[in-house]
C-alpha cells in the first residue's frame, strides 16, 4: 500500500472522465491512498468562453476548503491557482498556493513518502520533485498540439520532466518513441476502459434515456468532446448529409478546448442531434441504443499521438466501432473498421457494420476485457515495483494512518513538542529515570508518534538494550517508512564500547521487519568490522547473511533496473554485499571460496548497465564494483587463467567508460569525480598485469600485482603497505588452486 499524489490536467467532476480520474480510482481500488490534485490550468483563460468562467467560479468557491474526500481512499485537492500562470509573479503565487494546499492535505491525510504521479508537463515549475519518494510522468496526449497551448514552454518543460522522472508512462506508440530518448525507463501502456461499467449496456432491462432519439432508422453515436482540433468536422458534416437514412446522436461538450469549433452546418441537418454532456454513469444506457459507434478523427499531430479511450469503451458496450485509422489503433483492425477520414470510407464501413459484418460481438467484448483500468494499473504498479519505486511490503506499507482532523493533529504536535522539551531538560539535569518515565507515558498516549519512537530508540541504544532499540526502530519504520531515520540512529555518535555498536548492528541485521536494503547494509558494515576485530564467529554470521542477501538480489531481475537512491538501491547493495563477502574471504584466506565467487560476480556485472539505475547510486557503486573485479582478476592470476583475467579487466574498462558518460546533479559531482579517478587508476594497474597465454607468455610475477591489490584494500596507492600485500600474495601463490 502506497500514498500517491496525482497532478491532473482535468477536474475530478468533469463530465467526461479521462485517464486521470480512472487511474486515481484504480489505484485506490488496489489498496493505495490517492490525493488527486485538480487541473492547474496549463493554458490562459479565454474571457469569451463561459466554460472557463464557470471553472474559475467553482475553484474560487472550493478555495474556502480545498480538500474533500470523494471515496474511502481518494481525496481531491482544488488549489487556488491562476490558469496559465507559469511565469513571473503568477508562477510564484501558484507555487506558493499549491505548496500550501499540499501541506494542508499532507497534515490532514498523513501522507507518507508519497509517489508523485503527474499528467502535467509543467509540474517542475510548481513543485520540487525531491519532495516526493519518486516521480512518474504519465503522458497521455501531446498537449502541445491542442489550441492555445504554450508550445515552446511545454516542449522545454516536458523534456526536463522526463529526464528528472524515474519512470515515464505513455499511451501511444508515437509518444513512447518521442520520449524514450529522454528517459530509458519509458513504457507504453495503451489506453483502456472501465469495461465493467460500460458492459451495463448489454443488460436487457436497462431503460432507454428519454432524450435518446427514438426512430426506426439506425442510430449512429459519438460520445466525447466535440472539438475541431481532433474531430474531422467537415467530413462528419458530409457524412451526415450523405446518409439521411441514418440518425446521428452526438453526446458531449461543444468547443470546450477549441473555440474555433463550428457546428452551425451540422445543426441545419435534420438527422443529427446534439444533447450536450451526460453523466458518466448514464453513458452505458445511451450506448445500449447505438447501432454503430463512431470515432471520426482527423489525422494530425494531436491524433497521431493519442490513443482514444472511447475505442475500448465502445467495445465494452458491445458496439460495432468505425474509427479513423490513427497509428495507435492499427493493431485493432480485427475488431473494428479503421478508415481513412473520408465520407465515402466511413459511409461504406458503417453500412457493413449495420449489415452485421465484421468481428462478432463476443470477440469485441473479449478484446475490451483485456484492456481494463485494473489490469493496466496492476501492470504499471508491477513496473514501478520492478524499478524499486514502491514501498517494500514490510513496515509502512502494511500500516497507513486514517485521516484525522487538523485540530487533533495540532494538539498532538503541541503536546509532543512540550513533552520533548521537558524530557530534554530532565536529561540535562541527569534525571534519566524521570525522563524515561515521561517518555514512556507519552508513548502510552501517542504510541505511533515518530518523534517519541525516535527518542525511545535512542535511549535504548544509549542504555545498551538493543532488543528494545530494535523494537522502537521497527515501530519507527512502520510509522514513516523512512530509512534515513534508521541510518541516523545507527550512525549517531555516542560514548560507549565498540561491542555495543556491534551488538546494535547485529540486532538490526537479524530483524524480519526492516527492508532488505537496511538489513543488508548492517551486514556489510558488520562484515568490515569483523575483519578489524578478527572475530571468526561474527565473520561466519556475516558471511551467511551476505550470501542470503546476494542470492536474493541476484534472483531479482529488477536489481539491475533499480531507480531508488543511495542507501536504498538494490544494485548498489548487491555490489557492496559481494565486495564485503569477498573481503571477508580474503582476510580469512579462504582462497577456494573466494575463487568460487567469480562466476556469479561476473554474471551480475555483465548484466549491469549503469544507465539503467539511479545515476548517483551508479557512481557510488563504481568504486566497489571495480574492487570486486580486481579480486576476480587476482583469482584469475592465482589459477593462471589469462582469459579470465582479461574478462575482469574488460569489465573494469566498461565501467570506466560508463562512469564518464553518467550525468549527475551538482551535489554529486565530487563523488562522481572521485569514483572516476579511482576506476581509472585501477584500470591502469590491471592493464600492466595482462598476459597472453596463447602467445606463450607467463603470468606476471606477484610483484607486478601489488598496485591493484593495494587499491583493493585502500582508496589510493599507499606504497607503505606493499610489504603486507607481498606477504598476502606469497601466501596465495603457495596455496594450490583446486
Amino acid at each position: 500500500m502506497n500514498d500517491v499524489v496525482i497532478i491532473a490536467t482535468a477536474d475530478w467532476d468533469h463530465p467526461i472522465w479521462t485517464n486521470k480520474q480512472h487511474v486515481a480510482r484504480s489505484l485506490a481500488d488496489l489498496g493505495n491512498r490517492v490525493l488527486y490534485v485538480e487541473s492547474l490550468g496549463i493554458r490562459s483563460v479565454q474571457i469569451t468562453r463561459s466554460s472557463d468562467w464557470t471553472k474559475i467560479k467553482r475553484r474560487i468557491f472550493r478555495a474556502l476548503w480545498p480538500l474533500r474526500q470523494v471515496s474511502p481512499r481518494i481525496w481531491v485537492l482544488s488549489p487556488l491557482v491562476i490558469p496559465g500562470g507559469s511565469d513571473g509573479w503568477s508562477r510564484r503565487l501558484n507555487k506558493l498556493s499549491l505548496r500550501l494546499a499540499l501541506a494542508l492535505a499532507q497534515a490532514h491525510i498523513g501522507l507518507r513518502q508519497p509517489l508523485l504521479w503527474t499528467f502535467n508537463p509543467l509540474t517542475r515549475r510548481y513543485l520540487n520533485l525531491k519532495m516526493f519518494r519518486s516521480t512518474v510522468y504519465h503522458c497521455v496526449d501531446r498537449i502541445q498540439a491542442q489550441p492555445g497551448m504554450p508550445v515552446e514552454l511545454l516542449d522545454l518543460e516536458e523534456k526536463a520532466l522526463c529526464q528528472e522522472s524515474q519512470v515515464v508512462f505513455t499511451t501511444a506508440p508515437c509518444l513512447q518513441e518521442g520520449l524514450q530518448a529522454l528517459n530509458p525507463a519509458t513504457y507504453l501502456f495503451g489506453n483502456v476502459a472501465d469495461a465493467e461499467h460500460f458492459a451495463q449496456a448489454l443488460e436487457p432491462a436497462l431503460p432507454r434515456p428519454v432524450d435518446c432519439p427514438s426512430s426506426e432508422r439506425p442510430l449512429v453515436m459519438f460520445i466525447g468532446a466535440i472539438d475541431a482540433y481532433k474531430l474531422d468536422m467537415l467530413m462528419l458534416e458530409q457524412l451526415i448529409q450523405a446518409t439521411p437514412q441514418w440518425t446521428y446522436l452526438l453526446i458531449g461538450p461543444i468547443a470546450e478546448t477549441d473555440s474555433s469549433t463550428e457546428i452551425s452546418g451540422l445543426h441545419r441537418l435534420p438527422n443529427v442531434y446534439f444533447i450536450g454532456s451526460r453523466p458518466y454513469r448514464d453513458l452505458p444506457a445511451y450506448l445500449a441504443c447505438a447501432d454503430v459507434a463512431l470515432l471520426p478523427l482527423q489525422i494530425n499531430d494531436y491524433t497521431r499521438h493519442m490513443y482514444p479511450m472511447k475505442f475500448f469503451e465502445y467495445l465494452a458496450a458491445g458496439c460495432p466501432v468505425v474509427a479513423t485509422a490513427i497509428p495507435s489503433l492499427h493493431d485493432q483492425g480485427d475488431v473494428a473498421w479503421l478508415c481513412d477520414p473520408s465520407c465515402q470510407s466511413f459511409k461504406q464501413s458503417i453500412q457493413e457494420a449495420l449489415e452485421g459484418k465484421g468481428a462478432p460481438r463476443q470477440q469485441r467484448l473479449e478484446r475490451a476485457s483485456m484492456h481494463t483500468y485494473q489490469r493496466r494499473t496492476e501492470a504499471m504498479l508491477e513496473c514501478l515495483d520492478f524499478h524499486g519505486l514502491l514501498l517494500p511490503m514490510t513496515g509502512a506499507t502494511t500500516h497507513m494512518p486514517n485521516a484525522r482532523p487538523l485540530s487533533c493533529q495540532a494538539l498532538e504536535s503541541l503536546g509532543v513538542s512540550l513533552l520533548v522539551l521537558l524530557i530534554g531538560a530532565l536529561r540535562i539535569l541527569n534525571q534519566n529515570f524521570l525522563s524515561g518515565a515521561l517518555r514512556n507515558a507519552g508513548l502510552k498516549r501517542w504510541s505511533c508518534n515518530t518523534r517519541l519512537l525516535y527518542l525511545a530508540a535512542d535511549d535504548a541504544i544509549r542504555s545498551g538494550d538493543m532488543r528494545d532499540a530494535r523494537h522502537y526502530m521497527e515501530g519507527l519504520w512502520r510509522e514513516n517508512g523512512q530509512v534515513l531515520a534508521l541510518h541516523r540512529l545507527l550512525l549517531k555518535p555516542r560514548r560507549g564500547q565498540v561491542v555495543d555498536q556491534l551488538a546494535l548492528f547485529e540486532t538490526m541485521m537479524n530483524s524480519n521487519v526492516f527492508p532488505l536494503h537496511f538489513t543488508g547494509y548492517c551486514a556489510v558494515v558488520l562484515g568490515d568490522w569483523s575483519i578489524e576485530i578478527k572475530d571468526p564467529d561474527l565473520r561466519d554470521g556475516c558471511l551467511n547473511t551476505l550470501t542470503t542477501v546476494i542470492t536474493t538480489l541476484l534472483d531479482d531481475p529488477g536489481t539491475y533496473h533499480c531507480l531508488r537512491p543511495v542507501h536504498e538501491n538494490r544494485m548498489q547493495l548487491l555490489v557492496s554485499a559481494q565486495l564485503s563477502r569477498m573481503r571477508l574471504l580474503m582476510a580469512a584466506q579462504f582462497w577456494l571460496e573466494l575463487e568460487a565467487c567469480g562466476p556469479s560476480l561476473m554474471r551480475s556485472i555483465a548484466d549491469y548497465n549503469p544507465a539503467l539505475i539511479d545515476p548517483q547510486s551508479a557512481s557510488r557503486l563504481t568504486t566497489n564494483a571495480v574492487r570486486c573485479l580486481a579480486m576476480e582478476g587476482l583469482m584469475a592470476w592465482w589459477t593462471n587463467d589469462a582469459q579470465r583475467f582479461l574478462a575482469s579487466f574488460s569489465e573494469v574498462h566498461r565501467l570506466v567508460v560508463a562512469a564518464d558518460s553518467l550525468s549527475f546533479d551538482s551535489d554529486s559531482l565530487g563523488g562522481q569525480t572521485e569514483a572516476q579517478a579511482f576506476a581509472a587508476l585501477m584500470l591502469k594497474q590491471l592493464r600492466g598485469c595482462l598476459w597472453r597465454a596463447d602467445l606463450g607468455q607467463q603470468r606476471p610475477g606477484r610483484g607486478q600485482l601489488v598496485g591493484f591489490v593495494l587499491l583493493i584494500l585502500n582508496n589510493h596507492l599507499n606504497w607503505k603497505r606493499s610489504d603486507k600485500v607481498q606477504r598476502l600474495l606469497k601466501t596465495l601463490e603457495q596455496t594450490k588452486p583446486a
